[in-house]
Parts: C-alpha cells; structure tokens; sequence
C-alpha cells in the first residue's frame, strides 16, 4: 500500500501571505513573507510523510475511485497545524482521510517576516490514486 501511496500526486501551492489581525478590530491583514514556512525534510519530507501516513480505501469500496482533495490550513508562529479546512472535497473517505493526516502533521518551521516567525495560511491539494 506504500508504494502505491508513493504515486499520491502532491502539488503544493502555498498562499503567499501572512495574516494578522489589527488591534482594533478582528480584521484580517495580508502581508508578505521574507521566508516560506518548511516541512521537516523539504518537500520529499512531506510526500514521506503522506505516504506513510495515508490509508486508502480497499479496491472497489465505495469511493474508492481516486481524486483530489485541496486542504488549506495555518501553520501557526510555533510551526503548529491548525485550522485545518476542505477547500473541495472529493467524497466522506478521502476528505476525512486528508484532514486527518494533516491535522496529524509534526511541526513545520514557520514562516518568517522581519527575522520572526509568523502564522501563514497554506493550501496543499493531495491526489489519491484510484484503489
């Protein structure tokens, strides 16, 4: 089953701005970052990670066909996920499944602005292959 996870397309798309909220009021604020957030071991640490960490459905269950499902999240100022969001969603099985595994993720180095880190909202579509 790992190896076919190997086969999960992941494209990430991270959205390149940081959010804050004004003292005033809960308004949200869209500034730019100096430094992009980073999974242990860069991009081939993450598709390890989802790779191991992915369960897919058995040949033939329902929904068992494949898609893409596009989470987004925050990685907060610790490297922290959270917020963990369905941006489009693919069926009850992979959704769940893809929030799962992200809500799971180890910490992050955080994005930094001004040589501090900062929260940052990230979107990340994980392909599951058909079953």
């Amino acid at each position: 089953m790992a190896k076919s996870l190997l086969s999960v397309l992941l494209l990430i798309l991270p959205v390149m701005m940081v959010y804050a909220q004004t003292e005033d009021s809960s308004a949200e604020v869209k500034v730019k970052i100096d430094k992009m957030p980073k999974f242990e071991g860069g991009q081939s640490g993450l598709s390890e990670y989802l790779a191991n960490t992915i369960q897919l459905p058995e040949a033939g269950a329902p929904g068992s066909g494949g898609g893409t499902v596009v989470t987004k999240f925050v990685i907060d100022e610790k490297g922290k996920v959270g917020q963990v969001t369905i941006v489009q969603g693919v069926n009850e099985f992979y959704d769940k499944e893809a929030k799962r595994v992200i809500s799971q993720m180890p910490r992050w180095t955080p994005a930094m602005k001004d040589g501090k880190p900062v929260l940052m909202e990230f979107t990340l579509p994980i392909s599951f292959p058909p079953s």
